[in-house]
């Protein structure tokens, strides 16, 4: 079985306050041995990320009323861009009806400045009831 996914996010808020570009790809594939008791997966996925953000700065009226003070976007444009690369890899060996063992596995990195990066490794016993 295999698996293919494509995602476009583009949002604007605030008026041009934020903009939000996220574009994603992924690919996986499962694959069942031993009469299906076997199952064997994993998952490749890339996601490229950009945002402009700008602040509001209030502009005072020409009298000391606060109630002439308003607000205007800042020329001012802060932008943030990262790669996200995720790894995922897992198997699910059915010991009986009711019993399963899985191994899951997890690796994420995000480049940038973040320098966020996460490894998850997983050895689960299920039993259904």
């Amino acid at each position: 079985r295999t698996q293919l996914g494509l995602s476009i996010n583009q949002t604007e808020s605030g008026s041009g306050q934020l903009n939000i570009d996220i574009f994603g790809l992924y690919a996986g594939a499962t694959y069942f041995l031993l009469d299906g008791a076997l199952r064997i997966n994993g998952r490749l996925a890339y996601t490229t990320n950009s945002s402009e953000s700008r602040t509001l700065d209030i502009v005072t009226g020409d009298d000391d009323s606060l109630q002439n003070d308003y607000y205007e976007l800042s020329p001012t444009t802060d932008i943030s861009e990262f790669d996200t690369y995720v790894l995922l890899a897992g198997a699910e060996y059915r010991l009986s009806r009711n019993q399963s063992l899985v191994f899951d596995s997890n690796f994420t990195s995000v480049s940038g400045g973040s320098g966020l990066n996460d490894r998850l490794v997983q050895l689960r016993y299920i039993y259904r009831f």
